[in-house]
């Protein structure tokens, strides 16, 4: 991982969530309400552990304290823009509901990313994350086909659960959401997701930033496919 990356990764891991308590602060599974409710937390700088909610804290956390906590894919989407894009926090559950129903860009699919690939659909080795060709699953037939690579799709067709899988970083798929629904920049290789991830929107308006990504208007047709075959 690049050193800029890491230390930038290393802000969203400080924190680890548990699980959830109640009034009473027994572990449960869940909680009504997960901007309230508590959880049992622990930073990594120091021993111990201690009481935490979600309130205005979504942004800060990683993909997976937010999963273990329970929060959807559209959820995690909705609350990485409402940040990155408006810098709003999201305080409520009301909160979150309405920036879902502003809208979250991308659709749920029936398609799972299970690692990069080479032609042959085997797991390879990987020089660039964004340039490798991806082999996904079709979660309702279990067949396997080879995907266009991240440069050319964008991470936010991915939920957080295959962003991990494939080794990408919290802030890293924050930022590239952020950029990609304010200047409609999908990063094509390392080097320009590392300069997105380094750079904020209000640095990106400031230059009057423009992707060097040409947009090809078929491009939504077959979000998937790639030339290759299994």
């Amino acid at each position: 991982m690049n050193p800029a990356i890491e230390y930038l990764e290393q802000r969203r891991h400080f924190l680890q969530a548990i699980h959830w308590v109640d009034e009473h602060r027994r572990p449960v599974s869940e909680a009504e309400d997960r901007f309230t409710s508590e959880f049992l937390d622990h930073a990594t700088d120091r021993p111990g552990f201690f009481y935490s909610t979600m309130r205005g804290e979504m942004h800060q956390r990683s993909l997976e304290n937010l999963l273990l906590l329970g929060f959807s894919t559209e959820e995690i989407q909705a609350a990485i823009i409402a940040w990155e894009v408006n810098r709003m926090f999201i305080e409520s559950e009301k909160a979150l509901l309405w920036r879902i129903n502003e809208g979250v860009p991308w659709q749920p699919s029936d398609c799972e990313a299970i690692c990069f690939s080479d032609q042959f659909g085997a797991e390879t080795d990987v020089i660039d994350r964004l340039a490798t060709p991806v082999l996904y699953r079709v979660e309702s037939t279990g067949e396997l086909f080879i995907g266009k690579s991240i440069g050319e799709t964008g991470l936010g067709i991915l939920s957080p659960s295959e962003v991990l899988r494939l080794g990408f970083a919290t802030v890293e798929y924050q930022r590239a959401i952020g950029v990609e629904v304010e200047f409609g920049i999908k990063p094509m290789n390392e080097a320009e997701l590392l300069y997105l991830v380094i750079n904020n929107n209000y640095t990106l308006r400031g230059v009057g930033y423009v992707s060097r990504i040409e947009q090809d208007p078929s491009f939504h047709d077959n979000i998937f496919e790639s030339d290759l075959k299994v």
